[in-house]
């Protein structure tokens, strides 16, 4: 099974962080009916602080280690954030596979 992952925004203020957790979610859920195996470091690293920059920090780095093992990643249609910004760059140095997702399309 190929495997898909998640690049969307996370940090905001509270009330901003759920609607992007929704934007994952729903993500998700377009490459998982499409036939991939999902992997989305919002979901996955919530037991992570993102407002502790140690654990944002590793949290990142965690994220891009998957991201290595994926096969596309599938990348929302948005103003980058620093951390989009950083998995776009690894990404585009492995000759990854890009799946641009527009947000009225969710």
């Amino acid at each position: 099974m190929k495997k898909c992952y998640i690049c969307s925004p996370f940090r905001a203020d509270k009330n901003v962080q759920d609607y992007y957790i929704w934007v994952a979610k729903e993500l998700s859920k377009k490459a998982a009916i499409a036939g991939y195996a999902v992997f989305c470091p919002h979901l996955a690293f919530q037991f992570l602080d993102d407002n502790v920059p140690e654990q944002r920090e590793q949290a990142i780095t965690m994220g891009k280690e998957w991201l290595k093992k994926c096969d596309i990643i599938m990348q929302l249609d948005c103003a980058l954030s620093q951390g989009m910004i950083g998995e776009i760059m690894l990404a585009k140095s492995l000759n990854k596979r890009f799946w641009i997702i527009k947000e009225s399309d969710l």
